[in-house]
């Protein structure tokens, strides 16, 4: 009985150990904040460049989110429009002239649990935007 108390006691303490003992789980630091996203290839693409630098050409589309995410954002944050049919559904009945580019914009204001403190959930709106070529 003596030998089973003790490889009882043994088999804690050494699991106690173990835990005690054992690195902490990383979590992921999550922000909060508008992420800005662009469409490639019919899919969306976190941007790696800020919108300040991002010269986007007639026909591309640009969104927002506001979400709660890592730095690097992730597939579940992109806008809830369509990529692939987003240009047509937001730009689609404006017709293009020479010297202006159409660039569709997403607004996504995210999950209404994601809304600071005291703030309203608006939803998400869309926009046709027009600018020089160059712009």
């Amino acid at each position: 009985m003596t030998s089973t108390v003790l490889a009882i006691v043994l088999a804690v303490a050494s699991a106690t150990a173990m835990l005690a003992l054992a690195p902490a789980a990383r979590a992921e630091t999550a922000y909060r904040y508008w992420t800005y996203w662009s469409v490639t290839d019919g899919a969306w693409r976190f941007a790696t460049i800020g919108p300040a630098s991002a010269v986007p050409v007639d026909g591309s589309v640009e969104g927002w989110r506001f979400a709660i995410t890592s730095a690097a954002g992730s597939a579940g944050d992109a806008p809830e429009a369509n990529p692939a049919t987003a240009f047509d559904s937001i730009c689609g009945g404006t017709a293009a002239q020479p010297g202006v580019k159409r660039v569709a914009l997403a607004i996504d204001f995210g999950m209404p649990q994601h809304a600071p403190d005291g703030e309203r959930y608006p939803g998400y709106i869309s926009t046709c935007v027009f600018g020089e070529q160059v712009a």
